[in-house]
């Protein structure tokens, strides 16, 4: 008896089919005894054939042109640690650093179903925090002593990134990301009275930025949840009204923020 394998793509299934055709037995009485029986050599392709056959019907991923893309909005809330000074100028020698300080924000993010990267706006507000500007009189003598002034400041940026998602799992997604944004510095209240000792108190100012990081998102009792840790590297630009002039300042800080996203639309 002859044994055949056959395969036969089905375009509807998006599948293989192996057929095992089962030939009928020869009445012809000169047929040879090895005909009646499969053949040793024929043992491994069919095997293989076999295999073959059961890989291809095995469920496939799928393909990213048939994920959902979907557009997110996402308000968070964090807190803000500056690394660096905001400024020093001199004379007299003056010292600006900007307190800690909790964040709130909102964001729209676009992402692509399983697709690897993805785009995010989002705008962050600092508020409810001091700038402390430390001036130091008669310094390098004696009497050498340092003055200590608040200033309230608030902050507000706006920037958009790119998201690299290198594995997207059903309950965990790590990604990275790098941004560019616009940084607005505000502060208010009165100038401190320093008893005309014409120490440099910050001013309204606004400029560029770098951001990066990493997050995790994770899913947590059936909320979707993100969490952040960003590096922000930006310019501050002092002006010294008193000499018509003004400096670039490097400010740079950590931000570690916890946000909530949620799917509002889908294409």
């Amino acid at each position: 008896m002859d044994v055949a394998l056959q395969t036969r793509f089905q375009p509807g299934l998006h599948q293989w089919e192996i057929l095992l055709m089962h030939a009928v037995p020869r009445s012809d009485s000169h047929a040879s005894p090895e005909r009646s029986r499969v053949r040793p050599g024929r043992l491994p392709a069919l095997l293989l054939g076999m295999l073959a056959g059961g890989a291809l019907l095995l469920p496939l991923p799928t393909p990213l042109e048939a994920q959902t893309p979907e557009l997110r909005v996402v308000p968070s809330a964090g807190f803000m640690m500056p690394t660096s000074a905001l400024y020093r100028s001199g004379p007299p020698p003056t010292r600006a650093d900007l307190g800690e300080a909790p964040l709130i924000s909102l964001g729209l993010h676009a992402a692509w179903g399983a697709a690897p990267f993805s785009v995010r706006v989002r705008a962050d507000r600092f508020d409810w925090f001091d700038t402390k500007v430390t001036g130091t009189v008669f310094p390098g003598t004696e009497t050498e002593q340092s003055r200590l002034f608040t200033v309230p400041t608030a902050i507000t940026i706006l920037d958009v990134d790119v998201l690299h998602h290198p594995y997207v799992g059903e309950r965990l997604t790590p990604y990275v990301f790098v941004g560019l944004g616009w940084k607005d510095y505000r502060f208010g209240g009165a100038e401190p009275s320093d008893d005309g000792l014409g120490f440099n108190y910050p001013e309204d100012a606004a400029g560029g930025r770098v951001h990066y990081g990493l997050g995790l998102e994770f899913d947590l009792a059936g909320r979707l949840l993100a969490t952040e840790l960003a590096g922000n590297f930006n310019r501050f630009v002092m002006v010294d009204d008193g000499r018509d002039a003004f400096q670039v300042f490097h400010q740079h800080e950590i931000v570690l923020r916890l946000s909530m996203p949620i799917r509002i639309l889908t294409f």
